[in-house]
């Protein structure tokens, strides 16, 4: 914000008009604006001299009318949330908005109350921990849907970050089966078929209730030897200009994985 000029300065420009400077040959002269020697001349003849008003201030908020009713809602029940005490005074016929009440407890050191009652997920961590001791590979979905047959409803977040805050594990989703824990079947599968690329191995192990995406298999033959081998590209045609392209917009296709047994 631009530093106000002086009371000195004000009292100059105003002289030197009133000596018989047009006000555009003033504001020239000292540097400032014709707005602002307008502004001077009004708050002269307001207040006697062109000294600015002081800035800040204003008046009061209204919720501070209700300082004793909050914080007396608050000795009563400590963990009401910015929704609930603003239907509390709506009772007591105080009416606010959340950003009043939320500035008024943030002002006051009250401290944030944006959600539901604080600590209630801690008062069931026993109840979640058994749930996990007895299915360790719940999702954060799942252990909500578990929790909600027992009586106890939380947010996907909530819970998500009461199992970080306890250090387990990220639980977004139900761990698949690893590609390594059926080692076997997979090697068996490229045995019978030793010329399946990636994409048709895939479908070879799908076949067998087996489904992994395409870059865990890939990963997998890697890891085990198989070494990756080209297939012949497109077939090539003639252009318009006589010179000669790939097929599919001179596109390379590299394609499946195509494994070389090791000797």
């Amino acid at each position: 914000m631009p530093k106000a000029y002086s009371l000195d300065l004000r009292e100059r420009v105003l002289e030197a008009a009133a000596e018989g400077l047009t006000v555009a040959e003033a504001a020239a002269r000292f540097r400032v604006s014709v707005p602002s020697i307008f502004r001077w001349r009004r708050l002269a003849r307001e207040q006697g001299d062109p000294r600015g008003r002081p800035y800040g201030g204003g008046r009061p908020s209204r919720i501070e009318a209700a300082r004793e009713t909050i914080f007396e809602l608050l000795e009563e029940d400590p963990a009401l949330t910015t929704k609930e005490l603003r239907a509390a005074l709506r009772e007591r016929g105080f009416a606010f908005g959340y950003a009043t009440v939320y500035g008024f407890l943030r002002r006051n050191g009250v401290g944030r109350r944006t959600s539901r009652r604080p600590g209630a997920i801690d008062e069931a961590r026993g109840t979640i921990l058994n749930l996990l001791r007895g299915s360790p590979g719940l999702s954060v979905e799942a252990l909500r849907a578990a929790l909600r047959e027992r009586g106890l409803v939380f947010g996907y977040a909530t819970l998500y970050y009461f199992l970080r805050r306890h250090g387990l594990r990220r639980r977004k989703k139900r761990p698949g089966r690893r590609i390594d824990d059926v080692r076997d079947a997979v090697l068996g599968v490229i045995d019978e078929n030793p010329g399946l690329g990636v994409e048709g191995l895939r479908k070879a192990l799908a076949r067998r209730g087996l489904i992994f995406a395409y870059s865990t298999v890939h990963g997998f033959l890697r890891r085990h030897g198989f070494k990756p081998q080209g297939t012949p590209g497109p077939a090539v045609r003639e252009n318009r200009i006589g010179g000669k392209r790939p097929a599919g917009g001179g596109r390379s296709t590299h394609s499946d994985f195509r494994p070389d047994f090791p000797d």
